[in-house]
């Protein structure tokens, strides 16, 4: 069980804490704070919670939620995918109102979001990915009983990492990325060096066990 991250082609920052901290700072000064977000690709069929009457005001599920900020400078966002066989949901009105539930399997930041015709999103130029979040033991939002963990208790993890991203505040994932084995101080310490992905220009893939 572990977490993988992976460095694209155009990756420049000196460690991951270099990244977020970017990542705050331009998500702060652009149009990000202006964005709620949307979900992507294809809905819930069975959501544990029934949106009934609020179902009717939008689209609150789906394989994905994304996000992007941009500026006269250019844009960056980040793609949150569920597990396979899963879905992201968010209850609105219905209790627990306001809370994010569902398995994530990874979480991508890049430039230049695009979305293909089944209504799921990439991006042209990835930055940085982080996968296997659906084999570290998060609860996905869900209790032991199959209800949703209300957002108020601060113990649904989904919850906690949706909402922070989207509000630009990096703490609860990369407190994650640091218990589960990822330096942040750091980019890549497997056998590529860093050095050489900018150089040929391909993808690294950098494994970490999970620390108990």
């Amino acid at each position: 069980m572990s977490i993988q991250v992976s460095y694209g082609a155009n990756y420049s920052y000196g460690s991951l804490n270099d990244f977020f901290t970017y990542a705050s700072e331009f998500f702060t000064d652009t149009t990000y704070d202006e964005s709620i977000g949307s979900f992507a690709g294809t809905e819930n069929p069975d959501p544990i919670v029934d949106l009934g009457f609020w179902g009717s005001f939008g689209t609150f599920s789906g394989t994905q939620f994304v996000q992007e900020g941009t500026s006269s400078d250019g844009s960056l966002g980040f793609i949150i995918q569920a597990a396979d066989g899963s879905y992201l949901d968010y209850t609105f009105f219905s209790s627990p109102s306001h809370t994010i539930y569902g398995e994530i399997a990874s979480i991508s930041f890049g430039y230049g979001i695009t979305q293909d015709a089944n209504g799921e999103y990439s991006f042209t130029d990835e930055l940085v990915s982080f996968d296997g979040l659906d084999t570290i033991g998060l609860n996905a939002g869900i209790d032991t009983s199959g209800n949703v963990i209300d957002r108020t208790t601060g113990d649904n993890t989904t919850h906690n990492i949706v909402d922070g991203l989207k509000d630009a505040e990096f703490d609860y994932f990369t407190t994650l990325l640091s218990d589960n084995g990822i330096d942040l101080t750091l980019n890549d310490t497997g056998a590529a060096s860093f050095a050489s992905l900018e150089t040929i220009g391909v993808s690294s893939f950098v494994e970490y066990e999970l620390v108990a």
